[in-house]
């Protein structure tokens, strides 16, 4: 199974196996907290398309398909490798719902590639 969730929600159990999907942290508390198991950068996207995308220059389904070219699918191997192994993984990033995130389209791209990996309507 895979979520999502603010890096700055507290911890649970029910997480599993914690990725940090983020390419750059500039909120050294994150890095200080390390309330993550791992930190895939390669799942952030581009520095190009995060700074368009923070500067208002593209619209959020921009930076998505941007974002849908930008993660290898390696990555997404790698995540399938840790869900098999942990069960639960979650993804972390610093917006906290409902804001546009981009961790909202890594579930996605995750799910249409494995579709077995999606949340119980419960979850």
């Amino acid at each position: 199974m895979i979520k999502h969730k603010s890096v700055y929600d507290p911890v649970e159990a029910a997480d599993g196996f914690r990725v940090l999907a983020m390419t750059v942290v500039r909120d050294k508390s994150i890095r200080e907290r390390h309330a993550y198991d791992l930190w895939m950068r390669s799942l952030g996207g581009t520095l190009d398309s995060l700074q368009r995308w923070w500067d208002g220059k593209i619209d959020t389904d921009r930076f998505y398909a941007e974002l849908r070219q930008a993660v290898p699918a390696r990555a997404l191997e790698r995540l399938r490798r840790l869900e098999k192994k942990h069960g639960t993984i979650t993804l972390l990033c610093r917006e906290h719902e409902p804001e546009p995130c981009h961790r909202y389209e890594l579930v996605r791209m995750y799910i249409d590639r494995y579709p077995d990996a999606a949340p119980d309507a419960g979850s």
